[in-house]
């Protein structure tokens, strides 16, 4: 092989000198270290933000949901922290925010139909329609919530993994009739064109003859339309008859036709004996009157009263009058109409709230109906009256309807009944701190008799006012 001028150089020996540029090696190792810091610093702000998303996600409280929706709220939960991670490295936050919002609004629901069957549990099972049987089920960890909606369906309804509890209150078929009944005409019951007698009271001699509502069938009609038209009559169809919402919703003749039957037959079953009451009549005997407070009730030419149980009247600014005993007054021949002092401490109706709110009159009510008499719990006695009209005469059904109502406590009632009081013009209803003078005012028109006195003292005595405090002044 030729050498060159020099030779071999590297047999000569000689070393050839040049120096390598580093430049492009050096910018490579530049930009891995960068991607590097770029990638640490993403993943450091991916896990800052599935941390931040993290606080948001609030795990589900046991305390809130009951045991047999926590299984799966819980799963929900674990899924949904097992796939935030995923969306977080996606860069898909809106799939996130998605999935929180489904797995909030589940435990939401669970929350709710949580206090939804609490409410259910805690409901008075005297006023409303309770299953204790259902509530075993849902308590039971081997009974699935499907089995409980099919066998409870008139408590229950099953929709989107929840049961929903229905709270009905039960018709108050009882006050409903006792309404009607005050205003409904009455009559001696006769067999064979005699009266039937129920026996004697033994420490006056008085008869009791049997009374009946005079045309009991419009009665049960009436309220088997107001059973039917009410959701707690409803339900309470559905238990006594044994039929289901599916069956109680038919529109056809003979769907209607059997729900109307089944509505009278609970009814007529519920209410017949109320439509056969007692009325006491007593048997004129010498040197003593004709009138008597015995077992709280009474007769006189003009009016029947009874004694029922004392009661609460609401006053304004929440405050309660608590009382021990009323009597029911009720105007056989027309309402008598008297004049009553109203003394300060009085109080008036407020039919837009149903509470009785202090009065700044004082002096006579000329020409007022007097209602009820009651004693409070401090012993004082109280008169409720309405005040004058312009009328001559008002029916004693309507009043009667009239007393119901103001006595109900109710607003509505309140309203109502004094609509009826604009439309006949009458006043405004009274509670009257009452006195001596009230008591004899009171007394005297309903009795219509000598020695009121001594009678309104016996007959506040009876509603538990003290004999010491009576103030006879005779």
């Amino acid at each position: 092989m030729a050498n060159g001028p020099f030779g071999n150089p590297l047999s000569t020996g000689i070393a050839l000198s040049f120096e390598v540029d580093m430049t492009p090696y050096r910018e490579m190792h530049k930009r891995k270290l960068l991607a590097a810091k770029e990638k640490e610093e993403d993943q450091k702000k991916k896990q800052q933000q599935y941390a931040d998303i993290l606080k948001n996600i609030t795990p589900p409280d046991a305390s809130k949901i009951h045991k047999k929706y926590m299984p799966e709220i819980q799963n929900q939960y674990a899924e949904l922290i097992d796939s935030a991670m995923g969306y977080i490295n996606k860069n898909d936050v809106a799939s996130l925010h998605k999935h929180m919002f489904e797995f909030d609004s589940n435990a939401k629901k669970a929350v709710q139909a949580t206090e939804n069957y609490k409410n259910y549990v805690d409901s008075d099972a005297n006023k409303t329609f309770k299953s204790i049987e259902a509530i075993r089920a849902m308590e039971d960890d081997n009974t699935a919530l499907s089995q409980i909606a099919k066998d409870y369906q008139n408590d229950v309804e099953y929709g989107d993994g929840f049961l929903y509890w229905a709270t009905i209150e039960r018709p108050d078929l009882l006050g409903e009739t006792n309404k009607i009944l005050q205003g409904a005409e009455k009559t001696i019951v006769f067999d064979g064109g005699k009266p039937v007698v129920m026996g004697r009271m033994p420490e006056t001699d008085e008869v009791i003859y049997q009374e009946s509502v005079k045309d009991p069938d419009k009665v049960i009609d009436y309220l088997s339309g107001w059973l039917m038209s009410s959701p707690g009559g409803n339900r309470l169809l559905m238990d006594y008859g044994g039929i289901n919402a599916g069956q109680l919703d038919e529109r056809t003749p003979d769907g209607m036709q059997k729900r109307a039957a089944l509505a009278r037959e609970y009814v007529s079953k519920e209410i017949g004996p109320k439509l056969y009451g007692q009325k006491i009549s007593k048997i004129p005997q010498e040197g003593k009157g004709g009138f008597s407070f015995s077992m709280g009730s009474g007769k006189s030419e003009g009016s029947i009263f009874n004694k029922s149980g004392g009661r609460e009247l609401k006053l304004e600014g929440g405050n309660v009058l608590k009382t021990k005993g009323q009597y029911d007054v009720t105007f056989t021949k027309g309402t008598g109409r008297t004049t009553m002092s109203v003394p300060s401490g009085s109080y008036v109706l407020d039919p837009t709230t149903g509470e009785y709110k202090p009065t700044s009159f004082t002096g006579s009510l000329e020409d007022a109906i007097p209602l009820y008499p009651m004693v409070g719990e401090d012993n004082q006695e109280w008169y409720v009256a309405i005040s004058k009209g312009e009328v001559s005469d008002v029916d004693p059904g309507k009043m009667a309807l009239v007393m119901a109502l103001i006595g109900s406590g109710d607003p509505q009632d309140a309203l109502e009944a004094q609509k009826i009081l604009d439309k006949s013009k009458y006043g405004q209803t009274y509670l009257i701190k009452g006195n001596d003078s009230v008591r004899n005012q009171f007394w005297q028109k309903i009795l219509g008799q000598d020695h009121t006195k001594q009678r309104a003292a016996n007959a506040m005595k009876e509603l538990g006012k003290s004999e010491d405090r009576l103030g006879l002044g005779i």
